[in-house]
């Protein structure tokens, strides 16, 4: 319930029969530092009218909405420009290991929304291992142009239906609380793993963000991130989740490698600078002149899909 209806606050039932009395409660509460962390409480009861036994259960779950949207390399609520680049775009499985291109895995997909003309344009030299796909309505030889040495490994194809983008919603309470982080000159700024949400966000010049563990970071605004960039713990990309919520740009340059996923459905993406991408970007328009490869993390997915939920603990009370 709680993947489609974030606000749900639980359930309650009751069973009668000539025997036993029984009911069952459920509350849902949201965490005010994480919106995709809930302690859910579940209590039942149950009477013997023959005995007059009462039994009584109450178990109290953490769990994290795991509901991953992040299954294509690059996706665009609206259209994706791609040009001058040098590079391929493909898949690997960082639970596997680092990427190493001579066993690069063919699920590099791009995708649109979109069904107008050149929903996807393509130019350089680019060699997309994987499908690139536009939307439902689309007419492909119209919808997706190419120039160039570009080269399609995967088909060109449309979309079953409209992939669904939530807006973002930040922590409760969070919005009283932001603050600007501004990383320039030649600063380097450390922090531990953790949810953090900011106003906006940049790094410049020779600035250097680092994170020592698995990090979410929420924006509402603009966000830059030049200079030496993000460093994300052990370079596994789901260790680093940027969810912004609605900004003019959001830019990634620089020369460094990026290793996380960004979700920015309200927002225009714009990568350039070198330096592959390793991870995954959702945008509502992508420009990319990255003098760098992008690198699919299959890690997002489970099965094939995105991934779902999961406890992180519980206890019988």
């Amino acid at each position: 319930e709680l993947k489609t209806n974030p606000l749900y606050s639980g359930y309650s039932s009751s069973s009668t029969n000539s025997k036993i009395n029984g009911t069952y409660q459920t509350t849902v509460t949201r965490s005010q530092s994480d919106p995709t962390v809930y302690q859910i409480s579940a209590q039942g009861t149950v009477n013997s009218s023959g005995t007059g036994i009462a039994a009584l259960r109450n178990v109290t779950a953490v769990v994290e909405v795991f509901s991953s949207p992040f299954d294509h390399a690059i996706f665009a609520r609206k259209n994706i420009g791609m040009s001058n680049i040098n590079g391929r775009i493909d898949s690997y499985n960082s639970n596997d290991g680092a990427y190493m291109a001579a066993f690069g895995k063919a699920r590099g997909h791009i995708g649109t929304n979109r069904n107008a003309r050149n929903s996807i344009a393509l130019s350089g030299n680019i060699r997309l291992r994987g499908d690139a796909i536009v939307g439902p309505q689309a007419k492909l030889n119209t919808a997706i142009i190419t120039s160039g040495n570009v080269i399609i490994e995967g088909a060109r194809k449309r979309a079953a239906a409209i992939k669904k983008l939530d807006s973002v919603i930040l922590p409760v309470n969070a919005e009283s609380k932001l603050k600007r982080l501004k990383v320039n000159r030649s600063k380097t700024v450390t922090l531990p793993g953790g949810t953090y949400v900011f106003s906006s966000l940049s790094i410049t010049e020779k600035g250097r963000l680092n994170f020592t563990g698995p990090a979410k970071i929420y924006v509402k605004r603009d966000v830059t991130i030049k200079g030496r960039g993000i460093g994300t713990a052990k370079n596994l990309p789901p260790n680093l989740r940027l969810y912004v919520k609605q900004a003019r740009t959001v830019t990634i340059g620089g020369t460094h490698h990026f290793y996380g996923a960004i979700y920015a459905p309200k927002c225009r993406i714009t990568m350039k600078g070198k330096g592959d991408v390793f991870g995954a970007i959702i945008g509502n328009r992508i420009s990319n002149s990255r003098k760098g490869s992008i690198h699919f993390d299959e890690a997002f997915l489970t099965n094939g899909k995105a991934a779902t939920n999961r406890i992180r603990s519980w206890q019988e009370l």
